[in-house]
């Protein structure tokens, strides 16, 4: 009866095995899949990005969440969460969820409020990558940094009352192209010779179309500071990977 039992334990830890690794190499192959269709389509319907693929999240639903919310600082939070809802999710079919305070083991995207004169907005790193860094050694909080007063940091023009809102909005789109795993456009070796920008960030591993002056990952666009929509292609992008 117990060598019996033993087999039969054997077997289960065996299926759990395989369930996970086939998991994983699903993932894996989706991702290949979703390459090798993108560079079946034609030039004229081809989607336009620069994307880390082995970033991409596996689910569609993204957990975000804050280090350190303010009930001074609820109005931009909601900024943030509008200016995301109606660009990246709803063009798209990935979806964040949560944004609520961050406990000490969450996953996903964390967020912390950050106004410092050494660096302005940012993502440590694109996609997935944000959640291995939920605890950064050089900052000691979470995975992207957001700047709502703007006294330290492009205190010149985001400052004033009149441009706050509209600064906390762009900014908040383009970071959370990063969270989805899009690198600068500027980044891409077939940008316009007009754009002067240096390559900022981590690269992407799959360049698809041609480089877009127009994207929201792009600093060289005149109006970065006011884009408050994807471009076009952008859409395309984001589609590509998450689906309408």
């Amino acid at each position: 009866m117990m060598k019996f039992r033993i087999n039969i334990w054997t077997l289960v830890r065996i299926c759990i095995l395989t369930q996970l690794f086939s998991l994983g190499y699903l993932h894996s192959q989706e991702l290949n899949e979703k390459k090798d269709s993108l560079t079946n389509i034609k030039p004229s319907k081809r989607p336009y990005a620069y994307v880390l693929s082995t970033s991409v999240w596996p689910s569609n639903s993204v957990n975000v969440c804050w280090d350190n919310p303010t009930v001074e600082s609820k109005w931009a939070m909601n900024l943030v969460k509008m200016a995301v809802a109606e660009t990246w999710e709803a063009h798209s079919g990935v979806r964040f969820v949560g944004w609520e305070t961050c406990a000490k083991k969450n996953t996903g995207i964390r967020i912390t409020i950050v106004d410092n004169a050494n660096y302005g907005p940012q993502t440590r790193g694109l996609g997935r990558q944000m959640e291995l860094r939920g605890t950064a050694q050089e900052f000691s909080a979470g995975g992207m940094f957001l700047n709502f007063t703007f006294k330290n940091w492009s205190k010149n023009f985001c400052d004033s009352d009149n441009n706050r809102p509209t600064c906390i909005r762009s900014i908040a789109i383009h970071e959370f192209g990063h969270a989805l795993g899009f690198s600068h456009e500027q980044n891409r070796s077939d940008k316009n010779i007009n754009c002067k920008e240096p390559a900022q960030g981590g690269n992407g591993d799959t360049t698809i179309g041609a480089y877009d002056e127009n994207s929201v990952m792009n600093y060289c666009k005149a109006i970065y500071i006011s884009q408050l929509a994807l471009s076009e292609l952008d859409i395309a992008g984001v589609q590509a990977f998450y689906g309408k």
